[in-house]
């Protein structure tokens, strides 16, 4: 497949967290007794030819583990379809979404008939705490895929258009690029005819900056707009009451939301613009304890993020907190949309802000 023959060119011996790395990683395949043990967590499906196993635009996919048969990770829009993956027996159907939320933006449909495993996600959640050998495998499959996937043509189902000199346009770019969400971005400083590049996709200058993804397209979004369509955006659940909310995803806030689930405590992070926090935009960061050599912002930041979605952490942005008070026993944190999160514990891990001369 396409995904495939590019892996090649891109294979190196790094962390898979950040870069691209072996088909060994990106399609790990279960072995006779690995599959006995995924066995105990899911239940066997029939595939047929045609079956479509999830869409664009779904929330929350299961885990599929391919038993018999062949399913192929497809990319649909109005001028064709582009296979990005073929999966043959023994290897799972899946992304990052599965530790994050987001919703998905690729077809999954089986290619031959053929058997699955189906796995949901409350029993993901079980499979990766109590299995930790099967859980590094998946987990570095999960987040290899999403660093290449940005690189593929996988990319192109979710565009980003409009001008590098629009504020606006900078803002939902530096939010898909912080919660590394792959994407294309279209430049109309960079065409020749931005009319006919608009036309093409059936808008007009007015229009942008506009974002496209294979169930809507959103004109003149915010990140917040963006964050809602993907699924990333904090959903409230009536009566939920969280044991850990943390405002600021810097890398103090995503230190103590790995801190907090991996004590087994309901953790919800917070961010008013996006994973990271001043932190994540650093080019160079060489005073972080475990870094030598240093590290990018980006790549730190990263690094923790996953890390705390993979203990079961909940990350959300944007999501401005913008009041905190106590109420029956319970903290209760304002967002700026005026939904409310009740807790047991706040930590509050802004960071700093700068004042700016008012100026233009």
């Amino acid at each position: 497949s396409p995904l495939r023959d590019a892996t090649q060119a891109l294979t190196n011996a790094g962390d898979p967290v950040t870069g691209a790395t072996s088909d060994g990683v990106l399609y790990p395949t279960f072995d006779h007794d690995a599959l006995a043990e995924l066995a105990g967590f899911g239940r066997r499906r029939p595939i047929a030819p045609g079956d479509v196993l999830f869409g664009p635009g779904e929330d929350l996919p299961d885990f599929l583990v391919i038993l018999e048969g062949e399913v192929e990770l497809v990319r649909v829009d109005d001028q064709a379809e582009t296979v990005i993956a073929t999966f043959p027996p023994g290897q799972f159907v899946g992304g990052i979404g599965l530790l994050t939320g987001q919703r998905l933006y690729l077809t999954a449909r089986a290619k031959r008939s053929g058997w699955i495993l189906q796995i949901d996600r409350s029993e993901f959640r079980r499979l990766m705490s109590s299995k930790p050998a099967l859980a590094d495998i998946i987990f570095g499959a999960l987040v290899a895929r999403r660093e290449f996937l940005g690189v593929s043509e996988a990319a192109r189902a979710v565009r980003i258009i409009g001008s590098r000199h629009s504020p606006d346009a900078m803002a939902l770019r530096s939010f898909a690029t912080r919660t590394r969400l792959a994407y294309t971005w279209i430049d109309l400083d960079d065409a020749d005819d931005v009319d006919a590049v608009l036309d093409s996709m059936g808008l007009r200058p007015v229009d942008t900056p506009v974002v496209v993804t294979p169930t809507a397209v959103l004109r003149h979004p915010s990140p917040a707009d963006l964050a809602a369509e993907l699924g990333l955006a904090y959903q409230p659940v009536p009566g939920r009451v969280f044991d850990l909310v943390v405002v600021g995803t810097g890398p103090a806030g995503l230190a103590a939301s790995v801190y907090g689930a991996s004590e087994g405590l309901d953790t919800v992070c917070l961010d008013a613009v996006g994973p990271g926090g001043q932190a994540g935009a650093s080019s160079r960061i060489e005073n972080y304890a475990g870094f030598p050599s240093g590290i990018t912002g980006g790549e730190l930041t990263a690094r923790t993020a996953i890390q705390a979605q993979r203990l079961g952490a909940l990350l959300a942005s944007p999501a401005e907190a913008i009041a905190l008070r106590l109420e029956q026993g319970f903290h209760v944190v304002v967002l700026a949309d005026e939904s409310e999160i009740a807790c047991r514990s706040v930590i509050v891990a802004t960071g700093a802000r700068y004042r700016r001369l008012a100026v233009d």
